[in-house]
């Protein structure tokens, strides 16, 4: 699997997974509406929804972690930073060889 076609499966699953929360989450708001009517089988039917939601939050969690993962060690947006005091040494070193060069003091 290439880091492109894991990545793009990654958000395929990110994608799923979002889609999966909003249906549960509508679930919920029916459910609510029941057991506010005196539903008592909603309450029941709450739980269970509950523990869909929780699972998937567990799964999109760790969807979006190992994206993170494929993306910073391939060089995606959250994979670099800028090493700005490795920069400044080298400036620095190439700096004073030019002037070394040219009999600067």
């Amino acid at each position: 699997m290439t880091t492109e076609t894991e990545t793009n499966w990654l958000d395929e699953e990110v994608g799923i997974v979002t889609a999966q929360l909003r249906d549960l989450k509508a679930e919920m708001v029916r459910l609510q509406a029941r057991a506010r009517n005196g539903d008592m089988a909603a309450a029941k039917e709450a739980q269970k929804t509950v523990a869909e939601v929780r699972t998937f939050l567990a799964r999109a969690a760790e969807t979006e972690a190992r994206l993170a993962e494929i993306k910073g060690r391939h060089g995606g947006a959250r994979g670099y930073a800028l090493d700005l005091d490795g920069a400044r040494v080298a400036i620095r070193c190439r700096l004073d060889r030019l002037r070394r060069c040219h009999g600067a003091g």
